[in-house]
């Protein structure tokens, strides 16, 4: 999420979840980590968001 001074701001995904329900999201992942060969997701940026139809 971008705030008001231009600055990302990390998110989880519930939060994500609950700001854009029923939507479509662009997003960016700002940090992860793996663990067993498979990476998980952290925290996510939100670029744009679509409505669904």
């Amino acid at each position: 999420m971008v705030s008001k001074k231009g600055t990302v701001k990390g998110m989880k995904w519930l939060e994500v979840r609950k700001l854009y329900p029923n939507q479509f999201v662009k997003l960016k992942v700002l940090s992860s980590h793996i663990d067993n060969d498979q990476e998980f997701i952290d925290d996510i940026a939100i670029i744009n968001q679509y409505q669904m139809n």
